[in-house]
């Protein structure tokens, strides 16, 4: 192949009338800005209707309107988002914060929203993680449970992920008790073979990720010079108290003194004089200060699974408690223990990377203060695969995927509340785990409030007395744009012929001077420069379906294109209007 011929580029796939390929993605270009001269225009209502109507633009400004907010998808304050390394609140994510995605693995933050919010907050509560709150048009991804009247939780579970189940977007304030939520399995592995601290330099290895694990569940500062740090063990853990002796003094040249209470139960060591420099500091930089902000590096968050496991079992054993199961009592489990939220939100995303679906539980006892985060059954040999474990009947209250584990419902609930909430985009998912799989923002209105007001489509139909064999609506614009809708979706409450946005009328650019605006269907649905509502017998193709789009478009279904219902499928020659 010659030089010229390798620079000639790709053929692309033909774009419809009104895009043009940009540097990466296609934009829609839309068909220019008609000039409307509103004392001549007109809506009409025809078709399949007893009363054909026509409306003078005074005359639908006199009907009753109707407002409604299409909201950014948000959460309040305190709302804890998987980010790398480490969770954090919604409110300090920041533009360049890498948050998990669906998918398990971190997209960076390029915009953040936040905006006031008044009224009813949805609570969610499923299995094995904790709750959630959010506003009533959050979308969560979830897999609809199967009712299962009179069925066991086992029964009701099988029925629900019988061949063909499908994960869809919903509501949050259309979520139910049983439906199954996703946290997926984290994925991402880093190429990073060493980290620096104090300028010093480390091997992440297996013996890096044992010293970590025992100071996170065993250490802490041990002077106020920065030299030191100190782990505290029960006396009689002489192997364990080896097994650190040793890895401070190979990876950190330390000395370490050994001391023992007065009662001679406990024992201390303590690392000083150290070759790598301030212990205090490396530690702190590393796993953070204080027992209750403690947390799992990003370098061993973000190593490879046997570098991880390693970790996760030296942490089970400085901080962890097991009950392997016997003929009288046939029901194991291992808990993780600490007093860090964010530390065993980290526990649970380090699980799943090893497959092991953990749970966050809460019970009396010496973490009534903190957390536990458990693992029950068969999963916990993944970790310890000489564990004692029993063959028995499912009763785990999941379902695993490759893509992750899928975790029952277990309880919804409304609040009222008034304040700030927060969102952000983070392409190209746009989902977050908050802390099972919702949708951050994907809207693309340039204006972050947007009041729509208008005329609801069903008054309009109610007038000109719509017949029963009408199934689809037209809208007909100017410049002969079309888009069809089901009339179910055109005659839902929240449907309007939009006139005004935030208490002006709408724009040219907007649509001036009427358009259909339908929240729960893609944008190019909600025509621009409304002509004439036209209600059909039967669906008909309008100017984007030609082009292979969806015939519906339903946004919580992501109907992008014909054939692709409930599948976020990627089609390089469309994008969405």
């Amino acid at each position: 192949m010659s030089a010229t011929q390798a620079t000639i580029p790709p053929a692309r796939d033909p774009l419809p009338p009104g895009q043009v390929w940009g540097r990466k993605f296609v934009i829609y270009a839309a068909l220019g800005i008609p000039k409307v001269d509103v004392k001549g225009w007109k809506l009409k209502v025809s078709g399949l209707v007893e009363k054909p109507l026509e409306f003078t633009y005074d005359e639908l400004l006199a009907l009753p309107m109707k407002q409604y907010a299409k909201s950014f998808f948000c959460l309040p304050p305190g709302s804890l988002v998987f980010a790398n390394p480490r969770p954090i609140a919604i409110e300090d994510v920041e533009e360049g914060t890498e948050v998990v995605g669906h998918d398990g693995l971190p997209h960076k933050v390029t915009r953040l929203i936040r905006k006031r919010h008044a009224g009813k907050i949805v609570g969610v509560k499923a299995s094995y993680l904790p709750p959630s709150r959010m506003t009533p048009d959050h979308p969560v991804r979830v897999v609809r449970g199967h009712p299962g009247y009179g069925q066991s939780k086992s029964k009701r579970r099988k029925l629900t992920f019988r061949p063909g189940w499908m994960p869809v977007w919903a509501r949050a304030d259309q979520l139910r008790v049983g439906d199954y939520v996703l946290f997926p399995k984290y994925r991402y592995v880093s190429t990073r073979d060493s980290v620096a601290s104090q300028g010093v330099s480390f091997r992440i290895d297996k013996k890096l990720a044992r010293l970590i694990g025992w100071y996170l569940a065993e250490g802490s500062a041990s002077s106020s010079d920065n030299r030191c740090i100190g782990f505290a063990l029960n006396s009689n853990e002489v192997e364990n108290g080896r097994e650190i002796t040793g890895l401070l003094q190979e990876l950190l040249g330390a000395r370490v003194g050994t001391y023992l209470n007065y009662r001679g139960t406990g024992m201390t060591l303590v690392a000083t004089s150290s070759e790598a420099g301030y212990l205090r500091l490396i530690f702190g930089e590393w796993c953070g200060i204080g027992a209750a902000n403690k947390y799992i590096p990003d370098f061993v968050m973000d190593a490879e699974k046997d570098i991880l496991r390693e970790f996760l079992v030296r942490y089970f054993r400085g901080d962890g408690y097991s009950k392997e199961a016997s003929k009288d009592d046939p029901y194991e489990l291992i808990d993780f223990t600490t007093s860090s939220r964010v530390l065993a939100y980290q526990l649970l995303l380090a699980l799943s990377k090893l497959d092991i679906p953990g749970e966050l539980v809460n019970h009396p006892g010496s973490v009534r203060m903190g957390f536990s985060v458990r693992v029950r059954g068969q999963k916990i040999r993944n970790l310890l695969p000489e564990f004692r474990t029993f063959e028995r009947i499912d009763k785990v209250h999941y379902k695993e995927t490759s893509d992750g584990f899928y975790y029952p419902i277990r309880k919804v609930w409304m609040e009222e509340y008034s304040g700030d909430v927060y969102d952000f985009q983070a392409p190209p998912t746009f989902t977050m785990l908050s802390p099972f799989v919702t949708q951050d923002c994907v809207t693309k209105w340039s204006i972050e409030k947007p009041m729509w007001e208008g005329v609801p489509i069903k008054l309009v139909a109610d007038m000109a007395q719509v017949k029963p064999e009408a199934t689809w609506v037209m809208y007909r614009c100017y410049e002969g744009y079309t888009a069809p809708v089901p009339v179910e979706d055109a005659l839902r409450e929240d449907s309007i012929v939009a006139l005004r946005l935030n208490g002006k009328p709408l724009l040219p650019e907007q649509g001036f001077p009427a358009r259909p605006f339908m929240p729960d269907l893609y944008g190019w649905k909600s025509a621009k420069w409304l002509t004439e509502i036209e209600f059909i017998p039967k669906y008909e193709d309008g100017y984007w379906e030609m082009y292979g789009y969806h015939e519906r478009g339903n946004v919580w279904e992501e109907e992008r294109f014909k054939g692709h219902s409930g599948k976020n499928w990627l089609k390089r020659a469309f994008g969405t209007a």
